[in-house]
């Protein structure tokens, strides 16, 4: 049978003709696709308009390029906690030996423990520094590291920069976390001091002078020498800062006298007065200093205060604390710094009367304020 019965044609085409096209196919996928997607993004438009009134616009942007927050703190470790937001300009970094009442055998210690070395934030937290054995601090460096000495050989050095006992001593630059870098620094029986440094560069006290000694190369080169003020020079009696030099003439039972010389030139800039026992520092631009000192009337208070350098005239004066007769509250002095140009401040501790144990000094410090006006 070749040829198809027409009555069976017309049956065929009749029925193909009525069937409904396949819901797979290619335009009716498209047209669900379309009409899904629209749904889509009423949905979502709708979603983030109702978290924009809730949250009154604060809606994180969910494209590009994520805002990271902030590093993880790894607990246990003593280097420097994140950069805070504020940051003074000078580190202010307190230390201190330790110091207990004398007491007898049925009696507990008292006192304040000792501080090798801990920074004292503007925010008042206080971070703590891993340095060597025997580390006498020397300056705290911008970038973080603590310039400081090492004498070797020695249990307890006779004075703060001597070496009377012609022992090695070390510059030691210690990075935060504990990571340190030392240099043989002076010559048997030298006496040598730090007073100030910077990132690049450490200040030196020697018999010839302030030298400063750049720390990649070690070379040394003489800034003022000692002719200029007339005095051996000596790391507690002089400060570094901004291009000038504080240098304590004089120092009695009665006054403090302080001179402030450009490092370069060796012209000297002012004069000033304070009472005895000061320990002082420039400001950030060389102009003010500030010291902590005895008054002449009582010289067991001290007091914090602020001088115009060039005038020698006293900017401010406030009261840090009262050295008691009773040793175990008697109260010292740990760090000086300024914040900025016209802010300084001064760390005191004291342990309170009636303690019957060893005070860690964040315990029980205190922080004292003075601002130019």
């Amino acid at each position: 049978m070749d040829v198809v019965p027409e009555a069976l044609a017309e049956l065929v085409h009749r029925a193909a003709t009525t069937t409904p096209a396949h819901p797979g196919d290619l335009a009716t996928v498209r047209r669900r696709w379309r009409a899904r997607r629209r749904r889509r993004r009423a949905v979502l438009t709708s979603g983030l308009v109702a978290l924009v009134a809730l949250t009154g616009g604060a809606v994180p942007l969910l494209h590009g390029t994520p805002v990271d927050g902030p590093p993880a703190v790894v607990a246990g470790t003593s280097s420097p906690a994140p950069t805070p937001d504020r940051v003074a300009a000078q580190r202010l970094v307190i230390t201190g030996t330790a110091s207990f009442v004398p007491d007898g055998s049925d009696r507990p210690k008292v006192g304040l423990a000792a501080v090798p070395a801990a920074e004292v934030r503007p925010d008042g937290s206080v971070v703590s520094y891993r340095v060597p054995e025997g580390f006498e601090l020397g300056a705290a460096l911008p970038d973080g590291r603590l310039a400081g000495l090492v004498r070797r050989g020695v249990d307890r050095p006779r004075s703060p920069g001597a070496n009377t006992d012609k022992v090695a001593i070390d510059l030691v630059l210690v990075e935060p976390g504990g990571r340190e870098r030392r240099w043989r620094l002076q010559a048997p029986g030298e006496r040598v001091g730090i007073v100030g440094a910077d990132d690049r560069t450490v200040y030196l006290v020697r018999p010839s002078g302030v030298v400063v000694r750049d720390l990649s190369t070690g070379v040394e080169k003489v800034v003022l020498g000692s002719s200029v003020v007339g005095s051996d020079l000596i790391g507690p009696d002089a400060r570094v800062t901004g291009g000038r030099i504080a240098i304590r003439s004089e120092a009695t039972r009665r006054v403090c006298l302080i001179d402030v010389y450009d490092l370069a030139g060796g012209e000297r800039r002012g004069r000033v007065e304070t009472g005895p026992g000061c320990q002082f520092v420039l400001s950030p631009d060389g102009r003010s200093l500030a010291a902590v000192h005895r008054t002449r009337v009582d010289i067991r208070e001290q007091r914090l205060g602020i001088w115009d350098v060039a005038t020698g005239k006293q900017l401010a004066d406030v009261p840090v604390g009262t050295v008691t007769r009773d040793p175990a509250t008697a109260g010292m002095v740990y760090g000086l710094a300024w914040d900025d140009d016209r802010t300084v401040r001064a760390v005191w501790a004291q342990i309170p009367p009636g303690a019957d144990r060893v005070y860690q000094v964040p315990e029980v410090m205190r922080i004292v304020s003075a601002a130019t006006q």
